[in-house]
């Protein structure tokens, strides 16, 4: 079994006068009376051996010229090992050698390999500076289906030239080829 050495502080003697001869300490371990030594009164501190983890009351005395001793003034505690071993030596290191990471991958540590796509091939980036952006924003474009345009007939100024009701109008898909001038064609008239 380990051993806790102590150092036991001594108060001073009081200031006051007195006829104190001597002192005495008495060492209780685990309820056992072990010392009862007489302490000069010049000591300031004693030294004891005590068994770890024991449980110890120290009784101190003060004793006059008439053999009287005072009260005790006592100190308990359990002796523990608080006292941390000695710190290691001083120690270096030394660099022997060195490893590329790609040598160090473990066999679960792979990742699969990344699919190609093949449909489109990336275009090279080129490497010209951008222009900047025009700032007007694009119209989207119109996706709702084009309808024949509705041509009205010109009033005719005689009913003979009015087309029979039973054929259909004839849509002419062909290009203008008039002039291109805007206001070339008079407006229709509006029917009521």
């Amino acid at each position: 079994m380990d051993r806790i050495q102590l150092k036991v502080q001594l108060p001073a003697l009081p200031d006051v006068p007195h006829d104190i001869v001597r002192r005495r300490l008495v060492v209780i371990v685990d309820g056992q009376e072990l010392d009862d030594m007489p302490v000069a009164l010049a000591t300031d501190s004693v030294q004891l051996s005590i068994e770890q983890d024991a449980d110890v009351q120290l009784e101190l005395r003060n004793i006059d010229d008439s053999g009287n001793p005072s009260e005790p003034a006592i100190v308990t505690f359990k002796a523990v090992d608080t006292v941390p071993p000695p710190a290691p030596g001083s120690f270096g290191v030394v660099v022997v050698g060195e490893t590329h990471e790609a040598d160090e991958v473990a066999a679960d540590e792979v990742t699969p390999p990344t699919p190609v796509d093949t449909e489109t091939p990336e275009e090279p980036a080129d490497e010209t500076p951008a222009e900047p952006a025009d700032e007007t924003p694009e119209e989207p474009a119109d996706e709702t289906p084009a309808e024949p345009a509705d041509e009205t007939p010109e009033e005719p100024a005689d009913e003979d030239d009015v087309p029979p009701a039973d054929e259909p109008d004839v849509v002419d898909d062909e290009p203008d080829t008039g002039s291109g001038e805007i206001g070339d064609e008079e407006p229709p008239e509006e029917l009521e």
